[in-house]
């Protein structure tokens, strides 16, 4: 993230608390502020216990009661998409950071189509899982949304067949976008995502140690176990890790022993 882009977060995290707006109810870090411009989707990738969920949590809940996408009864059609839908409603509503916490005019509720948010202005969110094809087919089958939040993404059994179908139902209202939280793996759109080669991504950082409220032990507790693994880079400091150290041979191994294919001699057995 460049130095212009930290000082504008900066500046709105202090704009958002002067407001009032998240008065006796939330305090954004400035991790937590969703960054500045037009995107089309905010990655934020971080650590566990960060805020990840928090931040999205906030971010769904000044949407659907701020302007409308939509005319008519329903102002906002939300997706909401967690590992499962179990996930969805333990993390993502009921959870200490989820909706409720932040909107108590949240609720949830059984609907013909599956569980639902709704809002006292009439805003929904469908609850979604990733973890089974039936996952996928709900998906390809939900409708339009305006919004979707992606919680941890990383941990989705079908990332990518369910990141299909929520693009494809991603285009209501004048400015179709997603939110997506999540602690890193190595995985193939994970890495798309981190490293740019998607368009309109927003990307964000935080460890566990850009959360203020998190105790002090429990952070000792974890680095005593976890400091200087590997787990522990990807688990408290958010790092997406390319290669397992217990691996017999490294990537730069692999790359630095690659011949030309003309060059390839001929081969009496392979063996894997």
């Amino acid at each position: 993230m460049l130095v212009d882009d930290r000082v504008e977060i900066a500046r709105r995290a202090a704009k958002l608390l002067s407001s009032g707006r998240f008065a006796n109810r939330w305090t954004p870090q400035p991790h937590q502020v969703p960054p500045p411009g037009d995107w089309y989707g905010w990655l934020l990738l971080a650590g566990r216990g960060a805020g990840k969920t928090a931040a999205c949590s906030a971010y769904v809940t000044e949407h659907v009661n701020g302007p409308a996408c939509l005319p008519g009864s329903v102002p906002h059609w939300v997706g909401i998409i967690a590992p499962t839908q179990g996930d969805a409603v333990k993390s993502c509503v009921d959870g200490p950071s989820g909706l409720k916490n932040h909107d108590p005019g949240a609720r949830l509720v059984s609907a013909p189509g599956g569980l639902v948010v709704r809002w006292p202005n009439g805003s929904q969110a469908h609850l979604y899982g990733a973890s089974a094809p039936e996952d996928v087919e709900r998906l390809r089958a939900a409708g339009n949304t305006c919004l979707v939040w992606g919680e941890e993404l990383a941990t989705w059994r079908y990332l990518q067949a369910s990141w299909d179908q929520m693009r494809f139902g991603l285009r209501s209202g004048p400015r179709p976008h997603w939110v997506a939280s999540t602690t890193p793996k190595p995985k193939t759109l994970i890495k798309k995502l981190v490293a740019g080669e998607v368009k309109g991504v927003a990307r964000t950082h935080a460890t566990m140690y850009d959360n203020p409220h998190l105790e002090q032990h429990i952070k000792e507790a974890l680095e005593e176990t976890y400091a200087g693994t590997q787990l522990g880079a990807q688990e408290l400091y958010g790092r997406l890790l390319e290669e397992d150290e217990n691996a017999l041979w490294k990537h730069s191994q692999i790359e630095a022993a690659r011949v030309a294919p003309d060059a390839v001699p001929d081969l009496v057995r392979t063996t894997v």
